[in-house]
């Protein structure tokens, strides 16, 4: 699955090579079955999706400071890479990112 992924953003996309390697291992880290909602890449579903970045956002995010606001935009790339590769269109997975708070420091 992952050489697929990367075969396809190598030659679809016009991505560089860090951001494609950094959206491989978004792509793990999403897989991981020691996390509280692991994705299953084989079967993919809208509520696996919407459980993980839910506990994403609610265990790593924080609204007052966007303290890891690229952790989950990442991860809703990273995945909207997969589902390009997979010829499955965006659609199916909606996901609104929180609003970035702009402060002023």
């Amino acid at each position: 699955m992952i050489i697929l992924i990367r075969k396809y953003a190598e030659t679809q996309t016009n991505l560089s090579t860090t951001t494609i390697e950094r959206d491989i291992r978004r792509i793990k880290l999403m897989t991981d079955k020691n996390q509280a909602f692991p994705i299953d890449f084989l079967k993919p579903s809208v509520e696996q999706f919407n459980y993980h970045m839910a506990w994403y956002k609610e265990n790593n995010y924080n609204e007052n400071t966007n303290e890891n606001f690229y952790g989950l935009k990442e991860r809703k790339e990273a995945f909207y890479i997969f589902l390009e590769a997979c010829n499955i269109p965006k659609l199916f997975f909606p996901y609104k990112l929180p609003k970035y708070q702009i402060t002023n420091q």
